[in-house]
């Protein structure tokens, strides 16, 4: 926590984590081309299961300083948790992560199958580092388990997402001859109009809830008030179930038509550099959601550590932001989180993470992988 690495300036936080690894006489700990720091603690069955521990170097702007209680970099820790920007969301896991098999080692102890553990780059920003291991081939996992908030309970997915960007195009006049020109603003109030009317008909999904779609940003070129603009841009925040790409686009372009608009549209694209100087392939900003069944047994067998370790059953839910889990589910490798981090604290003043979930969460860890 008192290493700032948010996104692209992971270096130094990463330069921690590699030392804590060898420390605790992990058998290999590298850096990735990415700038990813992976340890390896290779287990007694070279045949069973390989597993992938998951949780990112990476964190958001402090924001406001003012709004917080404790310095946002002071790793501070007060009633039961350790405060800072990161805390919650994603240091702590990696904490616990790293140490589950630091105590593996230091009680003489070897997981079942081998165990990357994982700290990845840049999550933050489209998640080129969980990217670059899963596509480069050098960790080849048949689990990974993510560190993102679950509270000690174990969750299974997340809904999809993408930013959807609605040019509505006009023609520039003067605004003294409104006639000489197309306004664009009026085709985007019918538009933003009709959007809000088809809410409700968005997709539902049993598990992960309703489709949203949240309109976020509307810019037009230059700042003149006596100007009509020759376009208006309006920037969606689509949080998606089942939709894929193209349904998005028909939507999209459906309400366009109904409302008698003359729209381009397109998904961002995001081309990420990390701080090794690894440039990332270009990627839309699309974003597929996943669900793992409650029924694997991956899950069944951290569900049997958890109530081993807690005594109680533990809860069973979904994110509700993305996550890294959508690139290695869509590469088939069974994911899902488990993580004493807490959801809610993602991106808050005041983030803060409780040390008994904590020290929870490690022998959880080590029940998993030994069980």
């Amino acid at each position: 926590i008192r290493i700032p690495s948010p996104p692209g300036e992971e270096e130094k936080c990463a330069e921690a984590v590699k030392a804590e690894m060898e420390r605790l006489n992990y058998d290999e700990v590298w850096r990735d081309k990415a700038g990813n720091i992976v340890g390896l603690v290779r287990g007694e069955d070279p045949d069973s299961p390989k597993v992938m521990l998951n949780s990112h170097m990476d964190h958001v702007d402090v924001g406001d300083v003012e709004e917080w209680r404790y310095p946002p970099f002071g790793g501070e820790i007060h009633d039961g948790g350790i405060y800072g920007r990161g805390a919650s969301d994603n240091k702590g896991a990696i904490a616990v992560q790293v140490h589950a098999l630091g105590f593996l080692l230091r009680h003489g102890l070897r997981p079942k199958g081998d165990v990357y553990v994982a700290a990845v780059v840049q999550e933050e920003t489209g998640g080129t580092g969980t990217a670059y291991i899963l596509e480069s081939g050098e960790v080849k996992p048949d689990v990974m388990i993510l560190g993102e908030g679950t509270s000690n309970g174990i969750y299974l997915g997340h809904r999809g997402g993408t930013v959807v960007e609605v040019t509505f195009v006009g023609k520039s006049a003067h605004a003294s001859a409104p006639e000489r020109g197309v306004n664009p603003l009026y085709p985007a109030a019918r538009f933003l109009m009709a959007l809000q009317e088809k809410l409700e008909d968005l997709p539902v999904h049993p598990d992960l809830g309703r489709s949203t779609i949240s309109p976020t940003l509307c810019r037009t070129p230059g700042n003149s008030t006596n100007v009509i603009p020759p376009s208006l841009t309006l920037t969606l925040d689509w949080r998606t179930t089942t939709e894929d790409r193209e349904f998005v686009m028909e939507f999209i372009r459906g309400l366009s038509r109904q409302v008698g608009a003359k729209t381009e549209i397109r998904i961002p694209t995001r081309h990420n550099r990390t701080y090794t100087g690894y440039e990332d392939r270009e990627r839309e900003a699309f974003i597929k959601g996943f669900i793992t069944p409650p029924d694997d047994s991956f899950v069944l067998r951290m569900r049997r550590a958890i109530l081993s370790v807690s005594g109680r059953e533990p809860r069973i839910g979904y994110w509700r932001f993305a996550t890294d889990g959508r690139l290695s589910a869509e590469m088939g490798i069974t994911t899902f989180g488990f993580s004493p981090c807490d959801e809610e604290m993602a991106h808050c003043a005041d983030e803060f993470i409780r040390i008994d979930l904590m020290e929870e969460a490690l022998m959880c860890y080590v029940a998993f992988l030994t069980g």
